[in-house]
């Protein structure tokens, strides 16, 4: 078993893996089979075109919420073409929230999820005049000789987070990366 990396303090990890020299490579769901990706879908709560998610893989969103802001998780897919070291990679997870404006973490963690490297950050920051309550995750993971960025980020105003709850934690906790041949859904 590998030792979980310590976190990076500067350098997002599309930083880190442009240094590399690696092309990130947008993947669609439709007919994408490298991985088993399970995202819930929490009863309200639809899938939804975003035009403000870059390469977006799948975005839901609860469109019944009384807030300006409206609750959504978005899953990115990357196939990562180059070489680099993934644990090395997942160290600079934590960097893209971190430097959203008025940052403020929870709780984070570089454990693997399910045999991948992955980070996970959990905090509040600033967007507009809202507070906004986010979890997001990055799972580095290899499918044959190929090696995909998958990203996790769920996101609702922080006044509607304890009435969200019930359906982000389900999202959150309930989202699976696996390869197809591994038989089982990471955890």
């Amino acid at each position: 078993m590998q030792s979980t990396p310590v976190a990076a303090t500067t350098g997002t990890l599309r930083d880190y893996l442009q240094s590399k020299g690696v092309k990130l490579e947008p993947q669609k769901p439709q007919g994408f089979t490298a991985l088993d990706i399970t995202l819930p879908m929490p009863a309200g709560w639809t899938q939804v075109p975003d035009p403000n998610v870059a390469d977006p893989f799948v975005v839901i969103a609860n469109r019944s919420g009384n807030s300006l802001y409206t609750s959504n998780a978005q899953v990115v897919v990357y196939k990562l073409i180059g070489d680099f070291n993934p644990r090395e990679a997942i160290s600079h997870g934590f960097v893209d929230s971190q430097q959203l404006p008025a940052w403020r973490t929870t709780t984070a963690s570089l454990a693997d999820f399910g045999g991948f490297p992955s980070s996970i950050i959990e905090g509040t920051y600033r967007q507009n005049d809202m507070t906004l309550n986010t979890s997001r995750r990055h799972v580095i993971a290899t499918s044959g000789p190929d090696k995909y960025l998958v990203s996790l980020a769920v996101t609702t105003d922080v006044a509607r987070a304890v009435a969200e709850a019930p359906a982000t934690d389900a999202i959150v906790n309930g989202f699976r990366v696996s390869t197809p041949a591994a038989g089982g859904p990471a955890r």
